[in-house]
């Protein structure tokens, strides 16, 4: 189980296709995610909020970043392939060793 920590709670995702099923029930906000290693497939997530979200090892592929806030996020060693990042903050944020093939930005 992944915890995700917020100074007033703790929220909790198991996985990735928890926070699209969240996503996509309304919710945009998810700082601090731990993410590592998980897997997604052409998924839209523009205007999520991941700042500071560890997303190293991660695989996606054709997801839709959109004006997204991924500043302080950890993507060391991930491939984010196809991606679209047009307009997403990714200030601060660790892309060592990070594959972004075919992505837009």
């Amino acid at each position: 189980m992944k915890t995700q920590i917020k100074p007033d709670r703790i929220i909790t995702i198991n996985n990735s296709l928890e926070l699209v099923e969240r996503y996509k029930r309304g919710e945009r906000n998810f700082p601090n995610a731990y993410l590592s290693d998980e897997h997604l497939n052409c998924e839209d997530l523009n205007n999520i909020n991941l700042r500071g979200a560890d997303l190293s090892g991660a695989l996606f592929l054709g997801v839709d970043f959109t004006n997204a806030d991924l500043s302080n996020a950890d993507l060391r060693f991930g491939h984010f392939c196809d991606c679209n990042f047009t307009g997403a903050n990714l200030s601060g944020a660790n892309l060592q060793h990070s594959n972004f093939d075919g992505s837009k930005f």
